[in-house]
């Protein structure tokens, strides 16, 4: 989409309006993702820049609204969330009614993250595609996919620039929709390192007290994810329990995130010798998660598909090893600094559980790998380049409204 130029008179101000999903009290992996790129923005934006952070919605504002407190602190943000259903939305959008882009989009840039369609606006748009999970695992019902490929067609057509979040995501969604990659900015994740470090000597003790109300007492392998099937839980429990019987250790296993097994994981949950070495904690506090990662003796991430796959980044930072698949972008996340396995053979997995347990120097070079990667991916970072990429839309002094 080309740019359309008219100078605004002033210094360098400029307003982004940040289209976002409604922000839930437990977020996963896209609003973690959506909220760390917020929050590093208006860190790293000029001065005199002025946001709009608005959803769209009649159920669940509230639950929004409150998420919202807690993410953004910022004289330079607004947050609002127009009351409207959904559907309603969806209608006036599509019959192109020019007044809601003239009163909800009047702007500089305006910066979606991928979750509803735009009405049409003169003013340059950037959109954030973290992967194509839906349509390319069938994840979830017909009329949920069709409305996903919907909502990225159309917001694909209107982009002056498109931001994913690997290699890998880039391939997946210019085959999908059929561009070409070089219309594709890849800007990977990022891991807070003020919350996501090694733990201290002087912080262990509490932490092991409070991870023993969780059940835990011995050495564990940590997996953190959801219940979906690429999460992949049946494999890895069959894994443990083959490294269980072969090495005969008192490792246990944790499954964190998410709700309760999918049937298929609870049915290799009850085929499990060692079933009762494997607790399913779901769930846990903030707290509870950075000390999960940071006393694990390692990270297992067996995965089939992901876009980007922040635990082991996070674990990286932890200084805590990390064994995951060798497929989608994994790879691209881990390195040099992870064990890989095949995702799909419970036989590698429960080999590279052994070898990262056992191995001391290559813990070592993993843990000294880990951390130095992490230190080169951060969410200040990628919201630096997020602004470079408001700037090459839309400079301050020439920009689209």
């Amino acid at each position: 989409m080309p740019v359309q130029e008219k100078r605004i008179e002033g210094s360098g101000e400029m307003k982004v309006i940040l289209d976002v999903p409604q922000f839930v009290e437990r977020p996963l992996g896209m609003q973690v993702y959506t909220e760390h790129v917020i929050k590093e923005i208006l860190k790293s934006s000029p001065a005199d820049w002025r946001f709009s952070i608005q959803t769209v919605g009649w159920r669940g504002r509230h639950s929004h609204s409150t998420r919202m407190r807690q993410v953004v602190d910022s004289s330079k943000a607004e947050s609002r969330c127009v009351p409207v259903p959904l559907r309603f939305y969806e209608k006036f959008v599509k019959l192109d009614v020019a007044n809601i882009a003239a009163h909800l989009y009047h702007a500089d840039v305006i910066h979606s993250f991928g979750w509803r369609m735009l009405p049409k606006t003169r003013a340059p748009v950037v959109v954030t595609i973290q992967d194509v999970i839906p349509i390319r695992l069938l994840e979830g019902d017909h009329q949920f996919i069709e409305r996903t490929k919907a909502i990225l067609g159309s917001l694909i057509k209107q982009a002056a620039a498109i931001i994913t979040i690997s290699d890998f995501s880039r391939r997946e969604i210019a085959e999908v929709f059929g561009i070409s990659e070089s219309r594709i900015d890849v800007i990977p994740d990022g891991v807070d390192l003020r919350r996501y470090k090694p733990i201290t000597p002087e912080a262990e003790a509490d932490g092991v007290a409070s991870l023993m109300k969780l059940g835990i007492t011995r050495p564990y392998f940590l997996h953190k994810g959801g219940s979906t099937k690429r999460k992949n839980k049946p494999n890895l429990i069959r894994a443990f329990d083959r490294f269980k019987k072969e090495h005969k250790t008192d490792h246990q296993l944790v499954l964190a995130g998410g709700d309760s097994l999918d049937d298929e994981s609870s049915q290799a949950l009850a085929d499990c010798a060692h079933a009762r070495d494997v607790l399913n904690v779901g769930y846990v506090t903030a707290d509870d998660s950075v000390r999960l990662l940071q006393l694990a003796q390692a990270l297992v991430f067996p995965s089939t598909y992901e876009g980007f796959g922040l635990p082991p980044l996070e674990a990286m930072a932890c200084g805590v090893p990390v064994a995951m698949s060798n497929v989608s972008s994994l790879p691209e996340v881990g390195g040099e600094a992870a064990v890989y396995f095949d995702p799909y053979s419970p036989e590698e997995i429960a080999d590279a559980l052994w070898r990262i347990s056992t191995d001391n120097a290559l813990r070592v070079k993993c843990v000294k790998s880990g951390l130095a990667r992490s230190q080169a991916m951060t969410w200040e970072r990628n919201a630096r380049s997020t602004i470079d990429i408001y700037n090459r839309v839309c400079r301050p002094s020439v920009c689209s409204i």
